[in-house]
């Protein structure tokens, strides 16, 4: 892909792309797409922003962090339910006994995370 010589004008802020180069070299040119080379910015002022609003980062840092701890704690409480089963339990007592730490293990770490991010905003 050669980038042709002389552009005008309208040619000079694009770069060309071809999505299937790694899969066959040798295709046509309408194949090509134009792409800015600079970041597509409707104002200035949005370029010059780097933080995310307060509401957002509240609620991308609860949400991340809750997903994360019931996870966590989810597989934590499995681990511990599987050391604690007993010779003589059914295995409806051992699912609901799994379960059951689970959901409790996830919740209480999923809130910690929650009250972590909560303090860092």
């Amino acid at each position: 892909m050669r980038r042709p010589k002389g552009g005008t004008k309208e040619e000079e802020g694009f770069r060309l792309y071809n999505p299937y180069k790694t899969l066959h070299e040798n295709l046509p040119n309408h194949y090509l797409f134009k792409l800015p080379t600079s970041p597509e910015l409707l104002f200035p002022e949005v370029s010059l922003k780097h933080r995310h609003a307060f509401d957002e980062n509240i609620f991308f840092y609860t949400g991340a962090g809750y997903v994360f701890g019931a996870l966590s704690g989810g597989v934590k409480g499995f681990v511990d339910s599987v050391r604690s089963f007993e010779r003589g339990d059914t295995t409806k007592l051992r699912v609901t006994r799994l379960l059951s730490e689970s959901g409790s293990a996830g919740r209480r770490v999923g809130i910690c995370l929650v009250m972590i991010a909560l303090c860092r905003l």
